[in-house]
């Protein structure tokens, strides 16, 4: 846990019953015929990439055509991405014909449809080299010509933007910063040391790249001939006093973390609480950390002696961990779903990047149409004319008092929202109309906190370990988190370059200190440690340290699940406008939240949805498939809804029916051989209010078979007739 960016556990060794039961797996797997060999290769392949092996993802149902055989697509789809796995660190596009080779010539079609998605939702023929640069010309669909504006050139806009343009889409970027990167940015320290300047890079922002070689991002590094290397899974422990911590007190420490923590994933299935949603994580862990030790609080350790002060100390700094992993406290965190995305977690070691992050950064923003100094503060948007976007121009030596240009970007087609949920919460971008409720309620209720960063740079290397923690005496809560980790980045620099984390509390507390103060403390710290050793530690050549809490274009760091949020928050938060207003971001993709992959693939999604509705694709040519007149109607009718939120879109009335609307719900498939089930529904307005403000899918077709409006089983033809006439008074083509 210690290693993870986000404090999930690398493993654990299997005891002599399981070793038993993976050896008998083995020789069951070896005594499988080759076809069934390479379905379970593919089937595990799928599943590390983030898809299930046996169905559908949402932004498929939308691709595809209704009438597709899915479970011969899912087992075609599963093939293609083991080919591009197998493949894509040379950074070649892979074709249909080389997918299609060793597939059964009934399934032809199914590779198509199957290369189509993945191409168009950037899963394959993703990179930034030379050739897949311009992958226009590969793929299935004709782009409209109307310009897309993507706001924000962080991992999610330059992510949706290389891909739009790849695509053959015109795109203009706008980025408040003079700079690409958002909440990713290495900067380069540099100072003297008798005579010879010495530099090296800082990460003062996402720095760690996790899924091995299932990440997204390692990808990118591959195709560029880049080198990386494995983050050391080994943390060596300092007490408050300089003291190195033994072994044994550590892992009997970490045993009753792992102890509450067990307990903790037990709750859920208990009635300890009348209500889950409205528990934090360190409610709950301060409770049953009493009921495990006979009912001492966390201040009875103050007075214990100190062994055991120790060994509570270093639980704590277990705390700080998990605070650093969500930048939050953990007195925040909800209980019930901070930890919803462990079931998604890419597999794999951890790798830094020689030269630093900004080595990928810099070549998925090469080429692209960026405008940099240009902070968006107005979205206007309709279904029927598009989006009208709003900046000002910020100099790159910015007077406050200056007055500033605005310019506008007018008619585009679509825009996609990049920016961090913190500089949502604050309000910066007005949308005209005004965002639903849904989705601001969204926005408030997410979690967006704070980690911090002080990185030193030395004349040369005196510490001896890759990585080091720090147990931090003092205030139980306040002081847990300060300067609590250390990584050497020597490897990334390139120079002795040391960094340490400030989570939770203390990371606050950073933000009202200068920099020098800041600095000072972590000095404090190796000096306490280094002096045990005899070793003198020198003065920093440089330093940087971080303010992301304070930063304008980001207020913070990374989301969270806070109490009163939950994993379909972030589904809301991804939900467009219109069809107009799209939104990416490490906050919108729940199964990756607070990760730069996550927000690198929101940025794939968000392009791969645009491509295929202002394409002419998905719905459209879904009518294809189906002769029927009223199907087109229908297809037509909801190309554009006027409101869509999760499972229902929605067309408002006129004429006689100006106080109604028609829902359409898509329901989930009853097997895995059809897709999803579309049902229609006229109702009152009023009710369309309502159902936006009931929480999730399945409360919402609840919400509508309960008032009696909605038949889930079976065909109701009694609403036939008003259906058709409703679509006919839209005047739809």
């Amino acid at each position: 846990k210690r290693f993870s960016g986000h404090a999930h556990a690398m493993g654990t060794v299997p005891d002599a019953e399981e070793v038993d039961r993976l050896d008998t797996d083995a020789l069951n797997y070896r005594l499988l015929d080759t076809h069934e060999r390479a379905l379970r290769t593919d089937e595990q392949v799928a599943s590390a990439l983030g898809f299930s092996p046996f169905s559908l993802k949402d932004t498929e149902e939308l691709f595809l055509p209704r009438e597709i055989d899915i479970k011969g697509y899912c087992d075609v789809r599963n093939h293609v991405l083991t080919a591009w796995q197998r493949e894509k660190w040379k950074g070649k596009v892979l074709t249909r014909s080389e997918c299609a080779r060793k597939i059964s010539s009934r399934s032809v079609g199914l590779v198509n449809y199957a290369w189509a998605y993945l191409t168009t939702f950037g899963y394959i023929n993703l990179g930034i080299s030379e050739e897949l640069r311009q992958t226009a010309g590969f793929s299935p669909i004709e782009p409209s010509r109307g310009t897309v504006v993507v706001i924000g050139a962080g991992l999610a806009g330059l992510a949706c933007a290389r891909h739009l343009t790849a695509l053959g889409h015109p795109v203009v970027v706008l980025e408040g910063r003079h700079r690409p990167g958002g909440r990713v940015h290495t900067k380069v320290l540099s100072g003297t040391h008798e005579g010879r300047e010495v530099q090296g890079a800082a990460e003062l922002g996402g720095s760690v790249l996790y899924g091995g070689d299932y990440g997204p991002l390692v990808t990118l590094v591959d195709q560029m001939g880049g080198n990386r290397q494995v983050l050391n899974p080994n943390t060596v422990m300092y007490d408050w006093q300089g003291g190195k911590v033994s072994e044994r007190i550590d892992g009997e420490a970490y045993g009753v973390y792992n102890a509450v923590e067990e307990r903790l994933e037990a709750i859920g299935g208990t009635d300890e609480f009348q209500n889950l949603e409205d528990v934090s994580r360190g409610m709950a862990f301060e409770q049953q950390w009493q009921r495990e030790f006979g009912g001492r609080s966390w201040d009875a350790a103050k007075r214990k002696p100190r062994g055991i002060e120790l060994r509570d100390r270093l639980v704590n700094w277990q705390i700080a961990h998990l605070e650093f992993a969500h930048a939050q406290c953990v007195s925040e965190l909800s209980l019930k779903h901070a930890e919803q995305d462990d079931n998604y977690n890419l597999k794999g070691d951890h790798f830094l990047v020689e030269g630093g992050n900004k080595t990928f950064v810099e070549g998925l923003a090469k080429d692209l149409n960026i405008l940099y100094g240009h902070k968006v503060t107005e979205i206007e948007y309709s279904a029927e004319t598009g989006v009208n976007v709003t900046a000002e121009v910020i100099p790159e030596e910015n007077d406050k008092f200056e007055e500033r240009e605005v310019v506008k970007f007018t008619q585009a087609i679509a825009c996609v929202v990049t920016v961090p949920v913190g500089v949502l919460k604050r309000g910066v971008i007005e949308f005209k109309p005004p965002l639903t409720k849904r989705k601001q309620n969204a926005i408030d209720e997410i979690g967006f906190g704070v980690l911090n960063k002080c990185i030193l740079l030395f004349p040369s290397r005196f510490w001896t370990e890759e990585t080091f923690g720090f147990v931090n005496d003092g205030d139980w809560d306040e002081q847990r988190g300060c300067h609590f980790l250390f990584h050497s980045y020597e490897y990334v620099a390139g120079a002795p370059v040391l960094l340490a984390l400030s989570s939770g509390k203390a990371a606050r507390n950073f933000e009202t200190q200068t920099k020098e103060e800041v600095k000072e403390k972590m000095m404090e710290r190796l000096r306490l440690i280094y002096r045990k050793k005899n070793i003198v530690v020198p003065e920093p050549l440089a330093f940087e340290t971080t303010n992301w809490g304070l930063d304008p274009f980001a207020y913070g760091c990374y989301s969270s699940l806070v109490v009163g949020s939950k994993g379909e928050t972030c589904d809301v938060l991804r939900e467009d406008l219109c069809r107009r207003v799209f939104f990416a971001g490490e906050a919108t993709y729940k199964e990756y939240i607070a990760t730069m992959h996550g927000a690198f693939l929101s940025g794939l999604r968000a392009a791969g949805i645009i491509h295929t509705l202002y394409s002419g694709y998905g719905e459209g040519q879904k009518a294809a498939f189906n002769d029927d007149e009223n199907r087109r109607k229908v297809d037509a009718c909801f190309s554009r809804p006027d409101l869509e939120f999760g499972c229902f879109k929605v067309r408002k009335g006129s004429g006689k029916f100006g106080d109604k609307a028609l829902v359409q719900v898509r329901l989930p498939a009853e097997d895995n051989m059809s897709g999803p089930i579309h049902k229609m529904v006229v109702i009152p307005e009023a009710i369309v209010t309502e159902l936006v403000n009931v929480d999730g899918n399945k409360e919402g077709i609840k919400y509508l078979v309960k008032t009696g409006r909605l038949k889930t089983k079976g065909e109701d033809k009694s609403h036939s007739q008003t259906i058709l006439e409703f679509m006919d008074s839209l005047g739809d083509e």
